[in-house]
């Protein structure tokens, strides 16, 4: 989500020696600015697709999974004070109104499938109606360095087939 928001914001094309996602300057803001404004568009878009009336999003669970929480802020301000994984879940969850039980999840690239199945549990364990699942991944080097060592990166641009 954060490359399609960084690329909709820029009008050129990212120098050929350059990995394209690195290329895009951010848009406005410090890390966690970012982050949270990232949140609240996709919020307000999932809000009016889920169909849920408004009295049900306080109380629900709201369950993050990300393989790279605060590397990107610990990377663009080395010196910064960031408070556990689960303080930004919460901030992320009252972007959505959710103010239930927060829990993050951090199984390296089966984080947002392994957040979904918890959530998965809890609903058919009868804990709660409806749960809040977010995959988050945000702009980082050591992410981008990881899938560059396992060749997974394209040297142009994403061509699915």
């Amino acid at each position: 989500m954060a490359s399609f928001v960084r690329a909709a914001a820029v009008a050129s094309a990212p120098a050929p020696d350059i990995a394209p996602d690195l290329a895009m300057p951010p848009v406005g803001g410090d890390w966690t600015t970012r982050a949270e404004a990232i949140a609240r568009a996709v919020s307000s878009a999932l809000k009016s697709r889920a169909g849920l009336d408004e009295g049900e999003w306080p109380g629900m669970p709201c369950l993050v999974g990300s393989s790279s929480h605060f590397i990107g802020a610990r990377e663009a301000q080395p010196g910064a004070e960031l408070g556990p994984p689960v303080e930004f879940a919460a901030r992320l969850a009252r972007c959505f109104g959710a103010s239930g039980p927060v829990m993050t999840v951090n199984t390296a690239c089966m984080s947002g499938l392994t957040a979904l199945a918890l959530a998965r549990d809890m609903v058919e364990a009868g804990r709660c109606r409806h749960a809040l699942v977010l995959g988050v991944e945000l702009a980082n080097r050591l992410t981008h360095a990881g899938f560059a060592t396992l060749g997974l990166l394209s040297a142009t641009k994403a061509r699915p087939r």
